[in-house]
C-alpha cells in the first residue's frame, strides 16, 4: 500500500512539475517589431534625468591573446550602456570545424538563475575571457554572442580561428 501512496505522489509532483514550466514558457516576452530595429543598429537610446535621450552605440570584437581568446564590448556612443544579464552566463559559443559543430559553451552547463546589470559609460568597454574546450591544432570557425537582454542577434560574431600545435590561438 505504501508504494502504491508512493507512486502516486511522484507522479501528482511529475504532472504539477509539467504544469509548471509550461506556464513559464507561455509568459516569456517577445521584443516589439521597432525593439528589433534599434538592436539591428546595436544603437539604443537610454533615458536620463527626465526627458533627455542619449545615444549609445555598443560594438564587439574578438582578440586572441596566446592561448586565450577575449570577447570585448565596448559603447562608443556618448552615454551609459546598461547590460543585463537574466543568469551568470555573458556569452554564448558555437565552435565548428568542416564536420559541423563540436562544442557549445552552455552544453552540460548550469548557470545560476540572478539579475546582473554591468553599466559602461562612454568609452568603457568590457572584456569576458572566453573559456574554450580542448581543441586539437586545426581550423576552427567561432560563432559567439552576448546572452544580455535585447543583444544576442546583434552582438552576434563569427571568426575564424587556428589552434597551433602549441596550443596559441590565431584569429583570421
Amino acid at each position: 500500500m505504501k508504494k502504491i501512496a508512493g507512486i502516486l505522489i511522484l507522479i501528482a509532483a511529475l504532472i504539477f512539475t509539467a504544469c509548471q514550466s509550461t506556464d513559464d514558457e507561455a509568459e516569456e516576452e517577445l521584443p516589439a517589431d521597432n525593439e528589433q530595429e534599434e538592436q539591428e543598429e546595436n544603437e539604443t537610446e537610454e533615458e536620463i534625468e527626465g526627458d533627455e535621450k542619449v545615444n549609445t552605440e555598443l560594438t564587439f570584437a574578438l582578440n586572441a591573446e596566446d592561448d586565450k581568446m577575449f570577447y570585448t564590448v565596448e559603447n562608443e556612443g556618448d552615454g551609459v550602456a546598461t547590460l543585463k544579464f537574466a543568469t551568470s552566463q555573458k556569452y554564448e559559443y558555437e565552435i565548428s570545424d568542416e564536420t559541423g559543430v563540436i562544442s557549445k559553451y552552455s552544453e552540460g552547463r548550469a548557470f545560476l538563475q540572478a539579475v546582473e546589470e554591468i553599466d559602461l559609460a562612454a568609452g568603457d568597454e568590457q572584456s569576458f575571457e572566453v573559456e574554450l574546450p580542448k581543441l586539437e591544432p586545426g581550423e576552427y570557425t567561432v560563432k559567439i554572442y552576448l546572452t544580455a537582454s535585447d543583444l544576442a542577434e546583434t552582438s552576434e560574431i563569427s571568426e575564424k580561428f587556428e589552434v597551433t600545435s602549441d596550443n596559441s590561438l590565431n584569429i583570421n
